[in-house]
């Protein structure tokens, strides 16, 4: 766990996370250090690729990273602040929110490596592994808020101790400081899992989009909330042994992908997947860790009152990440009444 108020590492890239650039971005690198402009031959014009994580223009380098379908790895991303577009689109409860960051990423991301045509922008946002999405996301979050608070973050947090204290603190977080995890290999989106009680090999891939939305969705569903440890291992199989998983989303969702919607198909996986014992479950989600990009959200922090070490998580996944200031004034408003 990284402890909040002294983080492990502060890089100017926001961790110790670093990808490999593919032959194409190091030909790129080369080519800009030579001096040459940079092409942007889709559109016609120049940008200046940069290689070094640049927040105060929006530059960033991704941990993990996309993957095109010729096996490059495209990690540096160049974003704009959200607009009051992106703000409005936030504000709507209807939509899930994975739906909605889907669109919001998508119009905020300038250029993902050498790719700057906005189509192929947005199916590499649904492309990313589930890691590096959330990596984006508390990079648009500083883009947007940079002028004003840089990369600092603050909750409104309340004591557990509730016997002997209680009371409600501000923490503050360096969101560029965070644990990032990069695996050894960014470009490798399969693996194999040998299951000991089970005596059989589990293959599965780097878990996408598509499927970090179908468990938002899931995770809003009363029905099927429950069984949300099982499905995070589920949307993951490709293979059981000898037999094929391999869930598409459309035996998740419904066909707006608003609403959970399980095919047979479905259900009979997650009949098998909450079969398996705690050890195999337990080694699959270790072997997860290990292999997929990812952001440590997971916190220390010391109430000011009691100086009690609690753990608490930075939640990504909801608008309020997206509006910091107006939300840290309504909670003290709230205390003040």
């Amino acid at each position: 766990m990284a402890k909040n108020e002294a983080p492990i590492k502060e890089t100017p890239d926001g961790g110790t996370a670093k990808g490999q650039p593919s032959s194409h971005l190091q030909r790129l690198m080369a080519a800009q250090a030579a001096g040459s402009p940079l092409l942007d031959t889709s559109k016609g014009d120049t940008y200046e690729f940069m290689t070094d994580p640049q927040p105060e223009k929006g530059i960033y380098r991704l941990v993990g990273g996309y993957v095109d379908k010729n096996g490059e790895l495209h990690n540096d991303v160049e974003l704009r602040a959200m607009s009051g577009d992106e703000e409005d689109l936030l504000g709507n409860d209807r939509v899930p929110f994975m739906l909605i960051m889907n669109s919001i990423m998508g119009s905020c991301v300038k250029r993902l490596g050498n790719i700057s045509d906005e189509g192929s922008i947005r199916r590499a946002i649904n492309d990313m592994p589930s890691g590096t999405r959330t990596d984006l996301m508390i990079y648009l979050r500083v883009t947007s808020h940079w002028k004003a608070v840089k990369d600092e973050y603050e909750m409104e947090l309340r004591c557990p101790a509730r016997d002997t204290c209680g009371q409600e603190s501000t923490h503050k977080i360096n969101l560029l400081s965070l644990d990032r995890f990069q695996p050894k290999d960014p470009t490798k989106q399969e693996y194999v899992t040998e299951l000991a009680d089970a005596n059989m090999k589990a293959t599965w891939r780097v878990m996408t989009g598509d499927y970090d939305l179908a468990l938002d969705v899931i995770a809003d569903s009363t029905e099927h909330r429950k069984n949300a440890l099982s499905w995070a291992i589920l949307v993951r199989l490709l293979y059981l042994g000898d037999q094929r998983v391999d869930l598409d989303v459309t035996d998740l969702l419904s066909r707006d992908r608003r609403k959970a919607k399980l095919s047979k198909k479905a259900q009979q996986w997650l009949k098998i997947v909450k079969a398996l014992s705690v050890h195999d479950r337990d080694t699959l989600r270790a072997d997860f860790l290990d292999a997929e990009p990812g952001v440590d959200t997971d916190l220390t922090f010391t109430c000011p009152h009691c100086n009690l070490d609690f753990e608490g998580r930075l939640r990504v996944g909801q608008p309020a990440f997206f509006f910091p200031q107006a939300t840290s004034r309504r909670l003290k408003r709230k205390r003040s009444t």
